[in-house]
């Protein structure tokens, strides 16, 4: 792998490939708008178009310049959609939801093509971080405008609840309308439904609780206290999206990722995660309102043990539960119905719509839609993806010991790639607003790989 041979050559020569980086990250929220409309039909996406037009421009680039690299994720995700294609000819040569498939392969082909395209593009290591800080930044707005809707709802200011465009003219956020929270919550911010909010905060939260958790003073804004703002901030966004999904992410995040980091790589020790979980556990229990989710999140975790031991739909009390673990039931039942061929490689892209064995016309789980349309194979790739980038995150600091600011937020990255796989567990198809951790840590990676400079320019390994 080729090294940089000027500190300053990258961000010169890739000022496009930059900003047009910067309008993905930018752009990936607003799925719900059209840029404009032709007749009925909405024209324009804002996070397709950015994505389009960034994986287009590098990937000319990249031919003009004859200097393709593939990395090993890129790899996996080739292989994914060769498997996909493959199915996709047996498809076409049956006659079977060609147009279901079409439609779903063109957005994979994109997201594929973009995180391809991303590892193509050399920019410098403060050119990465500029980027992972503009992603947490946009996160950060998205709360403080969700913040602003809930204060909407009681004194009935304008843009308490927002209309889209897309899939029709005049749809208006499923947020609200739920007796166990107060005005103040559920809100969507710029999104379709409090889930989707919740979800697309999820990534940057992790990633600053972990370098919180690390004590990383200056890896992303000029002091602590401004990081420790920053985190606050998203995590009261994610409280104030009131949805369950979000709460079981992020506790399952913190649990499992946040304080061993702080154990491990943090300033805290065992007594001091346990004395935070026993302060936070006090204010959940003096808060009513969070005393009462936490009870419901109880009271749904047992229903589905008891659900689990005897198949008895009825225990469930919880409307939305109740729809999606039976469809993700049904869904994995069906795939275990299928012959040995189908199960390895799946019955195409979208399957689901066309079979009446799942409630619903796709899984609410992307891992069980995966399994389902691509097979074993399919989703055994692209598990290997997030599993790869993940692993090669964790272990930066043992690789770039002597950067402390690249070891960090690697770790960080990390836990923004567990928060993005653990929310697809919850999430249909894959979208590229849930893409969007995956690419940044892929930058990541070839960036800091390739760069043999620090953070102030010079050769990381003199004076060292």
């Amino acid at each position: 792998m080729s090294t940089v041979e000027e500190g300053t050559t990258d961000s010169q020569e890739y000022v496009v490939e930059t900003l047009l980086l910067s309008a993905v990250v930018l752009a990936v929220p607003f799925y719900g708008w059209a840029l404009f409309r032709f007749g009925s039909f909405p024209v324009g996406r804002p996070d397709l178009l950015a994505i389009g037009l960034l994986t287009v421009y590098v990937s000319m680039s990249v031919l003009f310049r004859h200097r393709v690299q593939i990395d090993i994720p890129s790899l996996l995700l080739l292989g994914w959609i060769a498997e996909i294609i493959g199915v996709g000819v047996w498809i076409s040569l049956t006659g079977r939801h060609i147009l279901d498939f079409t439609t779903v392969f063109l957005q994979l082909v994109l997201l594929v093509g973009t995180y391809v395209a991303v590892v193509n593009v050399r920019v410098s290591e403060n050119s990465v971080v500029a980027l992972v800080r503009l992603w947490v930044l946009s996160a950060i707005s998205m709360a403080l405008f969700g913040f602003y809707q809930g204060v909407a709802r009681i004194f009935s200011l304008p843009l308490a609840y927002l209309k889209f465009n897309i899939p029709k003219s005049g749809t208006i956020q499923r947020a609200g309308y739920d007796t166990l929270f107060p005005d103040v919550l559920r809100v969507a911010s710029v999104f379709a439904e409090p889930s989707w909010y919740g979800a697309h905060l999820l990534p940057p939260t992790v990633l600053c609780l972990v370098l919180v958790a690390q004590d990383s003073r200056k890896t992303l804004f000029r002091s602590r206290w401004s990081l420790v703002g920053a985190t606050a901030i998203l995590v009261g966004g994610v409280v104030q999206s009131a949805s369950i999904t979000a709460y079981i992410t992020l506790l399952g995040a913190l649990l499992m990722y946040v304080v061993p980091v702080s154990v491990y790589r943090g300033p805290f020790r065992f007594r001091h995660v346990l004395s935070a979980t026993t302060a936070g556990a006090l204010v959940v229990a003096s808060v009513p309102i969070l005393r009462l989710v936490a009870l419901e999140l109880v009271e749904l975790s047992w229903e589905i043990i008891v659900w689990l031991q005897t198949g008895n739909e009825a225990v469930l009390s919880f409307a939305s539960a109740t729809v999606r673990l039976t469809n993700n039931y049904q869904a994995l039942q069906y795939w275990a119905s299928l012959d040995p061929v189908h199960m390895l490689f799946g019955q195409g892209l979208n399957s689901i719509t066309n079979t009446s064995a799942v409630q619903g016309t796709s899984s609410s789980n992307s891992y069980l839609q995966l399994l389902v349309d691509t097979g074993a194979v399919g989703a055994g790739l692209f598990i290997l993806f997030i599993t790869y980038l993940f692993c090669k995150l964790v272990v930066t600091p043992r690789e770039h010991s002597s950067r402390t600011r690249v070891a960090d937020l690697g770790v960080a990255l990390a836990g923004s790639v567990l928060a993005g796989a653990m929310i697809l567990f919850q999430t249909g198809h894959i979208r590229p607003a849930r893409w969007c951790s995956f690419l940044l840590a892929g930058l990541f990676l070839v960036t800091v790989n390739r760069s043999k400079f620090d953070d102030t320019g010079r050769t990381w390994n003199e004076g060292q």
